[in-house]
């Protein structure tokens, strides 16, 4: 029988594990090129698909000149209307503030004449306001002394 030192075994197992480790290196290093290619074939095509779309999406764009002069149009066109209204009944707008006036100072008018009965009726209200409150402090005293009333009941037939 050969002698054997006994560092022989764990190197072989050594060598098994690196071996697997080297396999399992080169077989990932194997698909990062593939990836590597297939990304590299793919940018051109992605590059292309973004211009195209790129070039689209300029030719849909609003040109900010021509919205404004088109706005800046419809304005004077707007403004040469009123104008003209305007210059056809000119007391249209000279008695407009006129007008609101009197219907204001008529409405504060009517609220002096009938300050009496304004008050008047508030009084109605505050009166009628403070019986109903008194009713009900009233029944809720009547309602309570009954429930006090049945309970002293309640205990003197139970005793």
């Amino acid at each position: 029988m050969s002698w054997r030192f006994p560092t022989e075994q764990p190197s072989k197992k050594g060598a098994a594990r690196s071996s697997t480790f080297e396999n399992q290196k080169k077989a990932l290093f194997a698909n990062a090129r593939e990836q590597a290619v297939k990304t590299s074939e793919a940018v051109p095509n992605q590059m292309g698909n973004l211009k195209n779309m790129l070039a689209m999406l300029r030719e849909d764009e609003i040109n900010y000149e021509d919205v404004t002069r088109a706005l800046d149009e419809k304005e004077a066109a707007a403004d040469e209307l009123s104008q003209a209204v305007f210059a056809k009944h000119p007391a249209l707008i000279a008695d407009l503030f006129p007008r609101r006036r009197i219907a204001i100072e008529a409405a504060c008018d009517t609220l002096k004449t009938h300050q009496a009965d304004r008050e008047d009726a508030l009084g109605r209200f505050l009166r009628n306001a403070h019986v109903q409150v008194e009713t009900a402090r009233r029944d809720e005293k009547l309602a309570t002394d009954a429930s006090n009333l049945i309970r002293h009941y309640k205990s003197l037939l139970l005793a």
